[in-house]
């Protein structure tokens, strides 16, 4: 009788053992069994250094492999110390056959939570399999996160998957959600927190070609990625799409974007190559302004400008091709408003519609609007058609719109994007503008009358507003001309105007009809140097004022006329008869009427048409009989006493104390 064989044992030590993608150091290894078929072993190896996974620093492992009548039963458990998953367990235990077989794994490590999976396999090759579990998502994070951005979450998911061939996959579907989301870059300009993202895809292979079906819901928390901020909707955002991958690349098709009180997008992409860039086609877009440019397009705009402070209303369609950048795009807005909470600038019935492409020549869009508002000052409707080139937006033909009791119109209106930082040029003229509305809007003092004015050319660019040509207006018979106009910072809270003035040949007599100081006749001609306002309040300027005789325009000045211009330039009436004159007559004839101020930090400096020997100034220098001048004596002023005396003598008050 023959006894059962004895075991037989094989060892195998090493102290390094390097190939292509891994090395390892203080590799054991032992097997012992009766016959190939009937094996325990055990293998142990110090630290290994590899490419991905393939590294740790301690790996014991120990299996039991049993055949009988065909078929292997395998065991192993092993325990990896500090790999890229963190400290490791695995399991597994199976049986293989000719007919098939199956085989279950566990996994479980700190890092990646607990795991566990099956494979099947029929006798034909054919076999399915399943991967579920939960986890930390740190690992699958940091694979598109850098490490320094500490992201944190809970991974929970299933992976069922089938194929043929034993090993070749044809078929799988993944059930994925990512809980409690959360990550912050060291700059603080990208975060998240308390995010839930919930993945549903199905893949198959045919002819060569993977093709698929994924869903992807973002159901909370929220996200900062500077300079957006956004919050998930109590809805959620959903992004479905049929996907495509093969050797020629990569196409995205019938995928859609649901995002609730946003809007909803339907597009497709696609890439011709591995390194080519993509192609984006917006079949639609059907967007809600309001949270369209509170969340998207308000963040990218400079926030000390009118743009960032604009509150937007409205629905907004739109279409486009991108072929490495933007190729067309079609939009249509309606109901739309822009509105600014500090009273600046507003549109309201807002509607544009219009085709741009960056090549193909011109096409065409249009803009509409029933009424709107700027610094106050209300206008009417507008019905603007414009041409667009691919950097240039054009007024097809001019246009006009009602404002203040008359009309702006628009001859020329361009922009141009070409420099990256738009730019609009503006050129055209107003007629017949209400001044009583006008100086009502601004606060100045009240006059009525109407205003003609010449606009050359006028072009803004980032905030500031410039002319290269002179603007003519005409009032009050003669003309007024405005040289080196330039608005800058123009929707702060502090924009600066500078400018020079030029008035010719501008009679009194209507003038002095709409403000309340007498009545004078004559012709005045001035001018106003090195004008600036600041925040629409006068700072700085050197004006000189002062009449010339016209042939056919007498030059005179009634009584009360000359009492509220003695009050106005803190001086008096040279002489004891003069004063009596004012009581017997109602007119007085003079020789030169005029008056210079010369502001600088506050302080008004006054002079008049000439100086007198005791160190005063002539404001009016009278003629014939019985004649009448008016002398001032206060040359320094502050500017808002004397702001005080203007208004008091308009109103027909008492006189305000003067300056030193």
């Amino acid at each position: 009788m023959i006894g059962p064989a004895p075991a037989t044992v094989l060892e195998i030590r090493a102290a390094s053992l390097s190939g292509p993608h891994l090395q390892l150091h203080n590799l054991q290894i032992q097997a012992q069994g009766t016959s190939p078929r009937d094996l325990h072993w055990q293998v142990q190896a110090g630290a290994a250094r590899g490419a991905g996974t393939l590294r740790w620093q301690t790996l014991q492992a120990q299996g039991q492999l049993h055949s009988h009548a065909g078929v292997d039963e395998l065991q192993v458990q092993a325990t990896v110390q500090a790999s890229p998953l963190g400290n490791l367990e695995v399991r597994s235990q199976g049986k293989v056959g000719k007919n098939g077989g199956q085989l279950r794994l566990q996994l479980r490590s700190q890092q990646i939570g607990a795991w566990q999976g099956w494979w099947r396999s029929a006798g034909q090759g054919s076999w399915s399999a399943r991967l579920s579990g939960e986890g930390n998502a740190a690992y699958l994070m940091h694979t598109v996160l850098p490490k320094t951005w500490h992201p944190q979450g809970t991974l929970r998911a299933r992976l069922t998957a089938r194929g043929t061939n034993w090993t070749s996959l044809q078929g799988a579907a993944l059930q994925a959600s990512l809980d409690k989301l959360q990550f912050s870059s060291p700059s603080g300009l990208q975060a998240a927190q308390n995010g839930v993202l919930h993945l549903h895809t199905q893949v198959e292979l045919r002819q060569g070609i993977w093709q698929g079906q994924s869903t992807l819901q973002w159901r909370s928390g929220a996200a900062l990625w500077s300079p957006w901020y956004v919050s998930a909707p109590v809805a959620g955002v959903t992004l479905r799409g049929n996907w495509q991958y093969g050797a020629q690349g990569w196409r995205i098709t019938a995928a859609t974007l649901h995002w609730p009180e946003m809007g909803q997008a339907r597009f497709s992409a696609a890439s011709r190559g591995r390194s080519a860039a993509p192609e984006i086609h917006l079949q639609e877009a059907i967007l809600a302004m309001q949270p369209l440019w509170q969340t998207w397009l308000r963040p990218i705009l400079p926030t000390n400008g009118l743009a960032h402070r604009l509150a937007a209303s409205g629905q907004l369609k739109i279409s486009g091709d991108y072929v490495g950048r933007l190729d067309k795009l079609r939009w249509q807005l309606e109901d739309g408003s822009l509105r600014d909470p500090q009273g600046q600038f507003t549109l309201q019935d807002l509607r544009s519609s219009g085709t741009w492409q960056r090549q193909g020549g011109e096409s065409k869009a249009e803009l509409q609007w029933l009424y709107g508002g700027f610094y106050g000052i209300p206008f009417g409707p507008l019905d603007a058609q414009f041409l667009l080139r691919r950097q240039v937006a054009e007024l097809r033909a001019p246009t006009a719109l009602s404002v203040l009791g008359g009309r702006l119109h628009i001859q020329r209106l361009q922009a141009n994007w070409q420099s990256g930082s738009p730019s609009v040029v503006l050129g055209g003229g107003v007629d017949h503008i209400q001044l009583g509305s006008l100086t009502r809007t601004f606060g100045w003092p009240h006059f009525t009358g109407t205003l003609d004015a010449e606009i050359p050319q006028l072009r803004y660019h980032q905030g500031d507003l410039q002319t290269s040509s002179v603007m003519r207006a005409h009032a009050f018979g003669g003309e007024i001309s405005i040289d080196g106009l330039s608005l800058t910072e123009l929707f702060t809270p502090a924009p600066l105007l500078q400018t020079s003035v030029r008035l010719q040949n501008l009679q009194l007599k209507p003038l002095t009809d709409v403000f309340p100081v007498g009545y004078i006749s004559g012709v005045l001609d001035g001018s106003v140097q090195h004008l600036t306002l600041l925040d629409w309040q006068p700072v700085a300027f050197d004006a000189h004022m002062e009449t010339h005789r016209v042939r056919g325009i007498p030059q005179k000045i009634s009584a009360a006329a000359i009492e509220k211009l003695t009050k106005l330039g803190g001086g008096g009436i040279s002489g004891f008869f003069q004063n009596i004159f004012l009581r017997f007559f109602h007119t007085f004839s003079y020789a030169k009427l005029g008056f210079g101020v010369d502001l600088r930090d506050g302080v008004a400096t006054l002079s008049g048409v000439a100086s007198t020997k005791d160190g005063g100034f002539y404001l009016l220098r009278g003629q014939g009989l019985p004649q009448v001048n008016i002398i001032g004596y206060n040359r320094r002023s502050n500017w808002q006493e004397l702001l005080g005396r203007l208004h008091a003598v308009m109103e027909g008050k008492a006189q305000v104390a003067t300056g030193d």
